[in-house]
C-alpha cells in the first residue's frame, strides 16, 4: 500500500484533482497556486501521487501545499519500500516515461471521493478561471466524459479528461506493456495506453472533445518546437475558438536522459511558463456561467 499524508476531512466532494508528480515541482507550484485561487476550494479534494520512487519528493510536495492545508482536502501519496515500485524511468526497460503513471492514477481513484474526477497532468495548463465548475456543466448537460482530445483515439485524453468517478470506479488506470525476451525493454501494446480501460468502460457515453488549435507562446524555452525528436512539444486546446488550455508533453524534460538532474535553464523556463499560465487565468474574461452546454439528445 501507498503511503498517504492525509491533510484531508475525508468529506465528499465535488471533484477529484488527481495529479502525477514525476519531476514536476516546477509546474506543480502554479498549478496548485491556480487551482486553489481560481476554483472553489470546497468543490474539490486535491489527490498528488509523488511517483519520484525511490527518491521521493514528498517533503517539497507537503512544502508546497502548506499555504492550503487549512482548507482540509488535500491528500499526498507515495510508494514505500514494501511497494517494489521501483519506477523504470531512465532505466533502460522503459521506452516511454509514463510507464507507471497509470498505476499511481490507479490508487488516486481507489480513495477518491468525489461526484467528477479529473485526470491532470502537471503539465497541462488550463488558461481560464473556475474550469471545474465549467467541465460540470458538460456532465449536467448529458455527457459522459469531458476533456482534451486524444487524436490517436477520438477520445478524452488521460493528460486533463474528466469522469463521472463513480464510472470508473475501480477500473485500473495503466497502460499493458510487454517485455522483449531479446532486448528486455518494455513496449507499451497498441491501444492500451495509460487510461484506456476509462476509454472503454465510457466509449458508449456521449464525450465532448476540446479540439487542438494553434496558439504561439509568447517566448521561448530552451526547447526545440514544435518538436523535438518527437518528445518535446506542446499542444493547445480551445473551446469555440477560445484557447482554454495547453499541455507541455513529455513535461519537458530530456527523454534520454530521465534519471538526470533537470538542467537550471529548464527550471527556469518552467516557472516561466507556469507564471505565464497563471496570469492568463488571472486576465481571462471567460464566465462559464454565460455558457451555454447545448443538452445530450
Amino acid at each position: 500500500m501507498p503511503n498517504i499524508a492525509d491533510y484531508s476531512c475525508d468529506d465528499f466532494r465535488k471533484w477529484t484533482v488527481a495529479i502525477v508528480n514525476w519531476k514536476s515541482l516546477d509546474w506543480l507550484n502554479w498549478q496548485i497556486k491556480s487551482l486553489y485561487e481560481f476554483n472553489n476550494p470546497i468543490n474539490f479534494e486535491l489527490i498528488i501521487f509523488d511517483g519520484m520512487f525511490p527518491k521521493s519528493e514528498l517533503v517539497e510536495l507537503e512544502f508546497l501545499c502548506e499555504p492550503y492545508k487549512s482548507f482540509k482536502n488535500i491528500k499526498l501519496l507515495s510508494w514505500s519500500t514494501g511497494d517494489e515500485k521501483q519506477s523504470d524511468f531512465g532505466s533502460g526497460n522503459s521506452i516511454y516515461h509514463g510507464s507507471e503513471h497509470g498505476d499511481e492514477l490507479t490508487e488516486i481513484l481507489k480513495i477518491a471521493n468525489s461526484q467528477y474526477f479529473l485526470s491532470n497532468d502537471p503539465d497541462y495548463f488550463w488558461m481560464i478561471k473556475d474550469h471545474l465548475n465549467f467541465l460540470e456543466k458538460f456532465f449536467i448537460a448529458g455527457y459522459g466524459s469531458v476533456g482534451a482530445v486524444n487524436n490517436y483515439f477520438d477520445f478524452v485524453s488521460i493528460w486533463a479528461g474528466a469522469y463521472r468517478t463513480e464510472d470508473i470506479k475501480g477500473l485500473s488506470a495503466a497502460a499493458t506493456w510487454v517485455t522483449c525476451s531479446d532486448c528486455k525493454k518494455r513496449f507499451l501494446v497498441q491501444g492500451q495506453d495509460t487510461g484506456w480501460q476509462f476509454r472503454l468502460k465510457t466509449q458508449a457515453l456521449p464525450k465532448f472533445l476540446f479540439p487542438q488549435m494553434i496558439f504561439n507562446l509568447p517566448f521561448k524555452g530552451p526547447w526545440s518546437y514544435p518538436f523535438d525528436g518527437g518528445y518535446n512539444f506542446y499542444k493547445a486546446y480551445h473551446y469555440e475558438k477560445l484557447p482554454i488550455g495547453l499541455h507541455f508533453f513529455r513535461g519537458q524534460y530530456p527523454i534520454e536522459q530521465t534519471t538526470a538532474p533537470l538542467p537550471d535553464e529548464w527550471k527556469i523556463a518552467r516557472q516561466s511558463y507556469g507564471k505565464y499560465f497563471y496570469d492568463q487565468c488571472l486576465n481571462s474574461d471567460f464566465n462559464y456561467k454565460s455558457c451555454y452546454i447545448q443538452p445530450v439528445g
